[in-house]
């Protein structure tokens, strides 16, 4: 079994292989991953194959089986309402419906995919870090927003780690983490900045725990990336 630093609690442990999203969220079929690796000045492209979707060793067992049994069923849950309302929508539509749902719930099984593809999320990674792990605690550190969008092409993913895109007509940049598999993309600022064209749901991380509350859902149908 590989051993490292589990990037949810930041001790070194055996590794687990965990499902990024879970596999009942439509994360379990062949998949080609294209991937991009800097040596130096150059930039290396390489494929690779996964025969039971998108899977990572990068969670020890404790903290993956905490947060699927918590929060995963819940985010699956909503996954699948989000997709039965997406199936057959094209770029520029929109998502909308009403349903009952855990949004914090939601949110900290989001929160765990990002510490998971992502590792370190900027400054407050400790907090995000605690946030996750305890599942009682609410509310974002301030400066990091949380958004999301409908990818338009089901069987399209993307995981970006944490970077950075420059818009030059708005003079502004932004530090971003993104974890996105249809029907549903999440976008992390980590520097108080706004993804424009998707819909953000930072707000969902501050209700209780416990609190299950009727949420309209409204989500563009946008590209691989909500910027």
């Amino acid at each position: 079994m590989q051993t490292g630093e589990c990037r949810l609690c930041g001790k070194i442990r055996p590794l687990s292989v965990e499902h990024v999203p879970p596999e009942a969220a439509f994360n379990d079929a062949k998949v080609l991953f294209h991937r991009m690796r800097f040596n130096g000045p150059e930039v290396e492209r390489f494929a690779e194959e996964k025969t039971t979707g998108n899977s990572l060793t990068v969670l020890c067992q404790r903290c993956n089986n905490t947060t699927g049994r918590i929060y995963g069923g819940e985010y699956v849950n909503f996954v699948k309402e989000v997709a039965n309302h997406a199936y057959g929508r094209s770029h520029g539509e929109r998502v909308q419906f009403v349903t009952m749902t855990y949004p914090l719930r939601i949110v900290k099984q989001t929160v765990t995919m990002l510490c998971a593809t992502s590792g370190k999320l900027g400054p407050e990674t400790a907090y995000i870090r605690s946030f996750v792990k305890d599942r009682l605690k609410e509310g974002l550190p301030d400066g990091y927003r949380l958004f999301a969008f409908v990818p338009e092409v089901r069987g399209l993913g993307r995981t970006t780690g944490v970077g950075a895109f420059l818009s030059l007509e708005e003079k502004r940049v932004v530090i971003y983490s993104e974890t996105t598999w249809w029907p549903l993309g999440w976008i992390l600022t980590l520097n108080d900045e706004e993804i424009t064209r998707a819909v953000e749901v930072t707000g969902w991380a501050k209700y209780d725990f416990r609190t299950r509350r009727k949420i309209d859902v409204d989500l563009p149908v946008l590209s691989a990336r909500g910027d």
